[in-house]
């Protein structure tokens, strides 16, 4: 796999996660338990992000992967050092948690970081 094809696949498993966040809370949630949200979103998103990387038994170009790094540090405001010891599980469940933001954003006008 290469970087596109990993960042439709976060893509496609945000926009399933987020349907089902939306489903199963409101905008009075997301004020309240933002942190706990937070949490469920990124275990779901390190179960996908396991699955592809045994299904696929994913191997990606350091290339490829200094861009997923540069990706959450940009998104998550991480710093260098906590972002190179991250594993490439960890680097895909960050991917699909950030778009899983975004698409909640979108669907309840967030404000979620």
């Amino acid at each position: 796999m290469n970087i596109n094809q990993i960042e439709e696949f976060c893509d496609k498993k945000a926009r399933e996660t987020a349907k089902i966040i939306a489903s199963e809370y409101d905008q009075t949630d997301f004020d309240v338990e933002t942190l706990a949200i937070e949490k469920e979103i990124f275990e779901v998103s390190a179960g996908y992000a396991s699955i592809v990387i045994f299904e696929e038994r994913l191997l990606i170009s350091s290339e490829d992967k200094e861009k997923l790094k540069s990706t959450i540090i940009a998104r998550f405001d991480a710093s260098n050092r906590v972002v190179g010891k991250m594993s490439l599980k960890d680097l895909i469940a960050h991917l699909i948690k950030s778009y899983t933001i975004n698409h909640l954003n979108e669907i309840y006008d967030l404000i979620l970081v």
